[in-house]
């Protein structure tokens, strides 16, 4: 029995091709085979994956991971600042 699929959003206009040996090709094959999907599938997919997380690395981030990391150091470092009854008493 065929599975549905998703149609996409906009059609695919491009055409890509690669060479692969012998080998190569039994590996994705096999795991295609293995995700239960094509190995045209397989390979879109893993080429989209490794784009994506390339261009995230790569670009510049405004977000200050010294600063976060000093703000978490002081949360669990200092004296709480909460209490559950009289601060005399505690």
């Amino acid at each position: 029995m065929a599975k549905k699929r998703e149609k996409p959003e906009e059609p695919a206009e491009i055409t890509l091709s690669i060479r692969l040996t012998k080998e190569q090709r039994e590996h994705v094959a096999d795991a295609a085979k293995e995700l239960g999907c094509s190995t045209t599938r397989l390979i879109k997919t893993a080429a989209l994956e490794r784009a994506v997380h390339v261009l995230n690395v790569r670009r510049a981030t405004s977000f200050d991971f010294r600063e976060t990391a000093r703000w978490v150091a002081g949360l669990l470092f200092s004296e709480p600042t909460f209490g559950l009854g009289d601060s005399e008493i505690e």
